[in-house]
């Protein structure tokens, strides 16, 4: 059972500073059920909020990399890749927005994209959760919640 928490792109008032979303969901830790895995909580999330399910196009990530990518998204415009739309002062104050919401200690990662653009060139695959040219997506879940957060970009 998953229940929607908070639209953290409005109450944060997140769309000042960026195109997309960032909600946050509870999964009941009463009853959990061993064969659901993150990948189909991320997609039953997506389809709540009216975005495409991606089931195996989830790239779990290790933390670093969360941290990074999700620097480089905000801060960055995603078809302009060294184009910056925000400081990093600015940044980090919407980040720790959308992580006070979790658990520090039990955090899983997850992406849509295949690997990190800015360290590649501006190369890159993604599977696409939005009908926008590009959208990048960051999905960070601890024991009790998730919080899934995008951007959306047009060239």
């Amino acid at each position: 059972m998953m229940k929607k928490l908070k639209d953290l792109y409005k109450v944060n008032e997140l769309d000042k500073y960026f195109l997309g979303g960032a909600v946050t969901y509870s999964t009941d830790k009463m009853e959990p059920d061993l064969r659901i895995d993150d990948r189909e909580i991320l997609d039953r999330i997506c389809k709540e909020e009216g975005l495409y399910v991606i089931g195996d196009g989830w790239r779990k990530i290790e933390k670093n990399e969360a941290t990074i990518m999700m620097h480089q998204m905000l801060r960055f415009d995603l078809a302009f890749l060294n184009s910056e739309v925000l400081s990093t002062e600015k940044v980090e104050h919407l980040i720790s927005l959308l992580l006070r919401e979790l658990d520090n200690n039990s955090r899983r990662f997850y992406t849509n994209w295949g690997n990190n653009p800015w360290e590649g060139n501006g190369k890159g695959g993604w599977n696409s959760l939005t009908d926008s040219t590009l959208d990048m997506s960051i999905a960070i879940g601890d024991s009790e919640k998730w919080v899934l957060f995008f951007k959306v970009g047009e060239d």
